[in-house]
């Protein structure tokens, strides 16, 4: 079992009131309408348990963001979303945290996406198989200070379980909306 750890920090009221500000509203608690990036390979399916998550469940307090990552393909692929504590090289659950190829990204006013802060992983990370025709629970916590609005899911991904020096495929979520 994996523990993830998150640094303490102070919220500031400034912050939250411009990252609230930075959000993006739907009409209440629907996100919009999901659309492949440009750079998204399109091979494996990323996609969140809920379209709208509190606060409180995203971050250390809850449960965290649970998502699945379905491999339909006829191929394995690989990827740093393992726990080094767990010695398999095909686990399930696999987490978003530091270190891995799984981000949470936020949505900026600019329409650009940017990283988000998640926990840790205190064994580490380690490269593990998505094997074809599979599905796993993707795991992972937001750190404070609270931050709003609408987010994605990230997987990087590679063809090898050698990733070094060999480019990533990418994968995305549709996007989310955290309250």
């Amino acid at each position: 079992m994996a523990l993830m750890i998150a640094p303490t920090r102070s919220c500031s009221v400034a912050a939250l009131v411009l990252l609230a500000a930075c959000g993006t509203s739907t009409g209440g608690t629907e996100p919009p309408t999901p659309q492949a990036p440009a750079d998204a390979a399109n091979i494996l399916t990323v996609s969140t348990r809920k379209a709208t998550y509190p606060w409180n469940e995203v971050s250390f307090a809850g449960d965290g963001i649970v998502a699945t990552i379905a491999n339909l393909s006829t191929r394995d692929y690989f990827s740093r979303i393992g726990d080094f504590f767990g010695g398999s090289g095909d686990q399930d659950p696999v987490y978003i945290a530091g270190g891995t190829d799984a981000a949470v990204e936020r949505l900026a006013a600019d329409g650009s996406w940017t990283v988000l802060p998640t926990g840790i992983l205190i064994e580490g990370s380690k490269v593990v198989g998505l094997r074809s025709g599979k599905t796993y629970e993707l795991r992972g916590h937001l750190e404070e200070p609270r931050v709003v609005g609408t987010m994605r899911l990230r997987l990087r991904y590679f063809t090898t379980p050698n990733t070094a020096g060999v480019t990533p495929l990418v994968d995305y979520s549709p996007p989310f909306v955290v309250r």
